[in-house]
């Protein structure tokens, strides 16, 4: 019975190439947020009219500034997020003895990119175990990949739902202040809450909103990749049909997708609950695996 080489994933080539998609993520991220802070300008900047009133209606322009940076900015975020995407998919593929499916993919970044980045990186010790338990080298190679790829997909989905929903009270508690600041002021005409208030705060809501949308659709689309693999998962439990490595691609297929769908999220988020999905996803694959080694000696 073949087995999943798992051990391949602590090699020094692949800890750091995990090392420099991580920190292109980063890069994404720290973007992601002066993205947040230039949408954020023309409020700060109506709190500060308040205390310097000859500023007149530069706020306005300060809100076109604004509209135009998401605009401009959006796309050297997406190149950066690209490219550890690609990455990522070269990382697992490489491990699951996937072919590199070039029609979707394209071209893997060059070594040479790849090195240069790595000279900026200290520590790689942090990368290693990146799927676990080491268990899943003692069940059929192919429900293995599986596993994996379950545990990719779930763990991603929590993550891009958890911060969907943070969006979503953000976007409320945003509109409840926009209103809230209109009903405080009833004495000024419509037009000036609107130049005064809305648009100020229209870039970040936008975002917010567009966001929003975007994490929750994607998560949407990983519940159900999730159930599918599930059910070719019941599929060996029910009569011990191993799933093929053609299932096994399409499913990799759509993980990449759904990776690159999406600016990962922010990494005080990931942080706050990185040990608790760790402890979560490593529990539950060995659960799983459990089952499989079980039903694998009937």
């Amino acid at each position: 019975m073949e087995k999943l080489a798992l051990e391949r994933q602590n090699e020094e080539a692949s800890l750091k190439l995990l090392a420099v998609k991580d920190l292109l993520y980063t890069g994404s991220a720290q973007w992601s947020h002066f993205l947040y802070v230039t949408s954020l300008m023309p409020i700060f900047f109506q709190i500060i009219k308040v205390r310097f009133p000859l500023l007149s209606n530069w706020e306005v322009y300060v809100s076109l500034f604004s509209l135009i940076a998401v605009i401009g900015v959006d796309k050297l975020i997406k190149k950066r997020f690209e490219k550890a995407t690609l990455l990522a998919e070269e990382f697992d593929t490489a491990l699951f003895g996937l072919n590199w499916h070039d029609d979707l993919y394209g071209s893997k970044i060059s070594p040479e990119e790849r090195y240069r980045i790595a000279l900026s990186i200290k520590k790689i010790e942090g990368y290693k175990n990146w799927y676990s338990p080491e268990s899943l080298t003692e069940i059929p190679r192919n429900i293995a990949i599986l596993l994996c790829q379950r545990q990719n997909t779930r763990w991603d989905m929590q993550q891009k739902r958890r911060f969907a929903n943070f969006l979503t009270c953000l976007f409320v508690i945003s509109a409840i202040g926009v209103i809230g600041l209109g009903l405080y002021f009833q004495d000024i005409l419509f037009y000036a809450w609107f130049i005064s208030i809305l648009f100020p705060a229209a870039a970040f809501m936008v975002k917010t909103w567009t966001l929003n949308q975007s994490f929750s659709n994607t998560a949407s689309k990983q519940t159900t990749l999730a159930a599918d693999i599930d059910s070719a998962l019941e599929e060996f439990f029910a009569s011990r049909r191993v799933v093929s490595v053609v299932r096994l691609r399409r499913f990799q297929d759509r993980i990449f997708e759904y990776r690159k769908e999406n600016i990962i999220v922010p990494g005080w988020l990931y942080r706050r609950f990185k040990t608790t999905d760790q402890q979560v996803a490593s529990m539950a694959t060995q659960e799983l695996v459990n089952k499989v080694k079980l039903r694998n000696n009937e």
